[in-house]
């Protein structure tokens, strides 16, 4: 059987659509279990519609980068120029939305996807990128762990009724 050409492109307008339903499939995949269905369903109308999606494609210094799998969306990282008080100022480069969908985890398509994220910063000349992460979330701070972040601090993210607690990690580059 052929392997599956596989590539990594800049998201535009005409992807909110088929962008926001991946967005919202893998968060409510990934978080339905642990929170409740009001909480759910008004992170999910509020930030994964194809408006808000659409909104923040023209966002400047907010970019989005989709993995295909053949003619199939994959995966996506959002990233935008932004810090955080555990950095120096003007220096970060934010993942702030990361996800693969299941069927394709373990293909090495997460790895592909955060090391788009590192050519941006270089290209933006950013010395860090950085990112939060629920810290009820062990998996997805041992994928990073492996990828040369480390934890600096905690936020909170608010998720509808629900103040969550994040790591924030960092990779210097």
């Amino acid at each position: 059987m052929a392997q599956e050409h596989v590539f990594i492109r800049p998201a535009n307008g005409n992807d909110a659509a088929q962008l926001a339903l991946l967005a919202a499939q893998t968060f409510h995949k990934t978080y339905a279990d642990f929170n409740t269905s009001a909480d759910m369903d008004y992170y999910l109308s509020t930030h994964f519609t194809p408006e808000a999606i659409a909104k923040d494609l023209e966002t400047p210094d907010v970019n989005y980068y989709l993995l295909f799998a053949g003619t199939q969306l994959a995966g996506y990282i959002k990233l935008q120029v932004a810090d955080t008080p555990y950095i120096e100022a003007n220096t970060g480069l934010e993942v702030s939305r990361f996800y693969v969908d299941q069927a394709h985890q373990g293909a090495g398509y997460g790895r592909m996807l955060m090391n788009q994220a590192e050519v941006n910063a270089r290209m933006l000349n950013k010395q860090v990128i950085w990112l939060s992460v629920w810290k009820r979330n062990p998996r997805s701070v041992n994928i990073y762990t492996s990828l040369g972040y480390t934890i600096v601090g905690e936020t909170i993210f608010q998720l509808g009724s629900d103040a969550q607690e994040d790591y924030i990690m960092i990779k210097r580059l």
